[in-house]
């Protein structure tokens, strides 16, 4: 029996990816889960844990991990800058009597007291930043490993399997890309990202700040991709990616509508990328990249990418 070669027209081929890649995965999941019984699916209890968790976690960022609340939480109240104005002016009268590494400790805490500077605006975003690792990753996993009594993997911790898929992130990055160079020049654009105002005149506090966002990003993508959609994947099947869009979609109230608005198909993609592949890596791939081209690319139309990029040189 001799193949034949299907040839097909430059406007088949969205036709031919898009049931390739969602209408094929969709109709196999969900024949995947017709096929279980009540007694092979996860039991109930285990999707309202998940469901809980997610709105538990959701309420600690919300009303105490977001940036601004470095200040209302860890930067000194008034009666305790008194008192350290009163030991610091006490030991500038007897330098003998500070104790070792006091000096140190006077830089350390000056981000802390002085609201403008750039060590100051990283301090309040690694501050998010530290919120997002553990209400979206350190919680989830105690609640996977604790409660469950599961494999982190099976909640898309895998590395195996998503760099057979490494094409369809190039695909997706070089897909994004135009998009990102014209609503870069965008006023709403420049004045939200980069998250670090600094960036221009920090630039080693700009890349610290980098490592700490893409740690958020992994957190965020287990959170969403990993530990809500496959804790409701066999209870709820395919449907699973829509519950996850909800709260997704959410998280990015306050950014530009278009970003907002993106999130909703971006949630699907990733959210099926994970069903598929069993793992979050590769949407923690396209998240990472997406974000620092949105940052390289504001910092461009400010005229700041230059000193940013010149740390490397």
């Amino acid at each position: 029996m001799v193949d034949k070669k299907v040839e097909r027209a430059w406007w088949q081929w969205p036709i031919a990816w898009w049931t390739a890649w969602v209408v094929v995965p969709w109709r196999r999941e969900e024949e995947r889960f017709r096929r279980k019984t009540c007694e092979e699916k996860a039991p109930a209890w285990r999707a309202v844990t998940v469901l809980v968790t997610v709105a538990v976690c959701l309420t600690l960022i919300e009303y105490l991990g977001k940036n601004q609340h470095f200040w209302d939480y860890i930067h000194p109240r008034p009666m305790t800058d008194a008192v350290l104005d009163m030991v610091k002016r006490g030991y500038m009268l007897q330098p003998q009597s500070a104790p070792r590494g006091w000096y140190h400790f006077q830089v350390l805490l000056q981000p802390l007291r002085d609201l403008n500077t750039a060590d100051a605006h990283l301090l309040q975003l690694l501050y998010w930043g530290v919120w997002c690792v553990v209400t979206y990753l350190v919680l989830p996993c105690l609640v996977v490993k604790v409660i469950f009594k599961q494999r982190l993997r099976d909640y898309g911790m895998r590395m195996e399997g998503w760099t057979r898929h490494l094409w369809v992130y190039v695909l997706l990055f070089l897909a994004l890309v135009p998009v990102l160079v014209i609503v870069s020049d965008m006023p709403s654009f420049q004045a939200t990202y980069p998250f670090f105002r600094h960036a221009g005149t920090s630039p080693r506090a700009f890349w610290i700040w980098q490592v700490a966002y893409a740690a958020q990003f992994l957190s965020l993508e287990f959170f969403f991709r990993g530990f809500m959609l496959h804790g409701l994947r066999d209870r709820l099947g395919p449907m699973a990616i829509f519950v996850m869009i909800l709260p997704y979609c959410m998280i990015h109230f306050g950014k530009p509508m278009s970003e907002t608005l993106g999130a909703i198909i971006a949630g699907f993609i990733l959210g099926l990328l994970s069903l598929r592949t069993g793992s979050i890596f590769l949407g923690f791939l396209i998240h990472v990249s997406v974000a620092l081209a949105m940052d390289l690319l504001s910092l461009w139309r400010q005229g700041h990418l230059e000193g940013v990029l010149g740390i490397f040189g």
